[in-house]
């Protein structure tokens, strides 16, 4: 019979780490460390010789796939994220961040210590619409590598537009800095949804850092 699985939490919230680290402990897992999302914090992580980390979520996609990215570089653990109320397309983002396992804000100790078992033997808890994103994405990734995939390129413009609105620049904030009418910029970023075969800005940027257009910053 193995051991029971070190674990380490990560989060702000003080009521959040001490309710986590009573399921932990009283499930009869090992607590390693309890930490706040900071470089330093994050990096002693890579010593705690830990092999789960649960993430609490409280902030935005973004934030939380540049967390994980820092706790799976240069470590073997195993992420989880909780409390997580994403999108079935923004939960496919962190699973390329480095997510092992999703734990929604309304699951139970049960669930969550489930899929802390699944996560430890090489298995992922998630739902069958995330399921069927990642497989899009791998179909989407297959046709890029074959070479059928390839899109009319962007224009340095299109590409100028999909640069601020990564940024998080509203439509009008974009069309003022470029000096140019709003409309001009609509179609921008119409043309650019064509060529990269998505439907939304999110999606769009998304695709853009994935194929080398933009970088993630």
């Amino acid at each position: 019979m193995s051991a029971p699985p070190r674990v380490v939490l990560v989060g702000r919230s003080a009521l959040f780490l001490d309710a986590l680290s009573r399921i932990i402990e009283s499930s009869g897992m090992t607590l390693a460390a309890v930490v706040r999302p900071t470089p330093a914090a994050l990096d002693s992580l890579r010593t705690a010789e830990a092999r789960v980390a649960i993430l609490e979520v409280s902030g935005t996609v973004t934030e939380t796939a540049t967390i994980l990215r820092t706790l799976r570089s240069g470590s073997t653990l195993l992420p989880i994220v909780a409390g997580a109320e994403y999108s079935d397309e923004e939960i496919v983002d962190l699973i390329e961040a480095g997510c092992c396992g999703c734990v929604p804000r309304d699951a139970t100790m049960r669930h969550l210590i489930e899929a802390i078992d699944a996560t430890v033997h090489g298995r992922a808890l998630f739902s069958p619409r995330v399921t069927g994103q990642l497989c899009a994405r791998v179909r989407e990734l297959a046709r890029e590598m074959r070479g059928d995939g390839i899109m009319t390129p962007l224009t340095p413009r299109e590409l100028d537009v999909l640069r601020l609105a990564a940024r998080g620049l509203t439509n009008k904030e974009i069309a003022q800095q470029l000096g140019v009418w709003l409309q001009t910029i609509k179609s921008h970023l119409h043309n650019a949804y064509e060529k990269l075969g998505v439907r939304s800005r999110r999606e769009a940027v998304a695709r853009a850092v994935r194929i080398g257009l933009l970088r993630d910053e």
